[in-house]
């Protein structure tokens, strides 16, 4: 484990010179192994950080982090965060780097590196302890790299009689490596003018909530490493059907590059006697391109017994074509099917998962997980496929 860039942190947030600062440090760690169990005839659905290979490991879904906040009096502070990924080495990454200021009772002004609230979890996506679930359900929460930003945050929390309601609204950027599942290769790309605005609605054991996000997304590699080749490789196995105008016609309406991303979400968490339910739905496209409709949704229940909690969940991703917009424009029939061959390869994935999850709080900052999970990938080379994992998630 490359344990330098944790060294340094400790050695800045105990020099001298922060020595007269308020100063917090805490962290999270998860240690969790499993395996998704498939036989010869059937590929592994290839979920991030989700047992890729066919043997026990614990690597994937293992992580350490450690925070510091130093206070540096009138009303401004400062947050940096490092995180260590068992799949990605253990090398520490730094995944918040912000300063904040409290504007007021009610308002604080972030700038700088922050998690991006894709979702209703995703802030604390990472962080295991605050949730009943092995992880959250892949199918919503699949691990987005642009899952953090750099920009300007408002964070509001308002108490209207007994309901308590905390928004959040951004701008931001974000640039790095996309990965597509299709090719497991991944593409450098930007998100601009990012805009984010998400609220949580809360009472005494129920919440509400709901966000939308969008984004200007390019990348010339996703066109010209991965939509272009196959439109091109389509034409070419036809005998060339198309003229180099219909090709580029083609091109223009599946091009990844310039174009607009949106994501939005909604669901409740209910909590009453010793029951625990949880929904969540989201949507999101890369607008005007290849890319159709993502959807996914899970429902859960959980039921509280002393220490434990024992919770089943549904969860489901679908991606369909509806009815291949994109070929609309396009001529001939020659023209259409390659459109609808490019699309369908490049999506049209279904997925449904059933989980039951064990937790047990053993201590008052560390839990004890196991699941065991059935799931069906409607990809004929996929199918149908078992897992279980288990594990220790902890906060200090």
């Amino acid at each position: 484990m490359k344990v330098w860039k944790f060294v340094l942190f400790f050695l800045i947030f105990s020099s001298p010179i922060l020595r007269a600062a308020e100063i917090s440090v805490n962290g999270f760690a998860s240690v969790r192994g499993g395996q998704i169990l498939q036989d010869d005839a059937h590929q592994n659905p290839r979920l991030p950080d989700m047992y890729n290979d066919e043997y026990f490991t614990l690597t994937d879904e293992s992580l350490f982090a450690i925070q510091g906040r130093v206070d540096l009096q009138h009303k401004l502070s400062a947050t940096v965060q490092l995180v260590a990924h068992g799949s990605e080495n253990f090398e520490p990454e730094v995944k918040w780097a912000y300063l904040s200021y409290q504007l007021n009772d009610n308002h604080a002004l972030h700038v700088g590196r922050f998690a991006n609230p894709i979702f209703h979890q995703s802030e604390y996506e990472l962080v295991g302890y605050t949730h009943n679930f092995s992880r959250l359900p892949k199918s919503v929460y699949f691990g987005f790299d642009f899952s953090n930003v750099d920009g300007i945050k408002l964070q509001s929390n308002f108490l209207i009689e007994e309901l308590y309601l905390d928004t959040h609204l951004s701008y931001s950027s974000w640039q790095g490596d996309i990965f597509n599942v299709s090719t497991a290769e991944s593409y450098d790309s930007e998100l601009n003018d990012i805009f984010n605005f998400s609220a949580t609605l809360s009472g005494e054991n129920w919440q509400l909530f709901g966000g939308y996000l969008s984004g200007g997304f390019a990348s010339t590699e996703w066109d010209s490493q991965l939509i272009f080749p196959l439109i091109d490789g389509f034409n070419a196995a036809s005998g060339s059907s198309l003229s180099e105008q219909e090709v580029q016609l083609i091109k223009a309406q599946l091009g990844a590059d310039d174009n607009k991303g949106e994501y939005a979400y909604m669901g409740a968490n209910i909590e009453w006697a010793k029951w625990i339910f949880n929904l969540e739905y989201v949507e999101y496209q890369l607008k005007d391109s290849f890319d159709s409709l993502n959807r996914g949704w899970f429902t859960a229940v959980g039921r509280r017994l002393g220490d434990f909690v024992v919770t089943y969940h549904h969860e489901v991703y679908l991606q369909s074509a509806n009815g291949y917009p994109q070929a609309n424009s396009m001529q001939s029939d020659a023209a259409k099917l390659i459109t609808k061959q490019t699309i369908d390869i490049l999506n049209q994935r279904e997925m449904y998962m059933d989980v039951v999850s064990l937790r047990y709080d053993f201590h008052p900052s560390a839990a004890f997980k196991a699941d065991i999970f059935v799931g069906n990938d409607k990809r004929e080379q996929v199918g149908s496929f078992v897992g279980y994992s288990f594990g220790l998630d902890i906060v200090f």
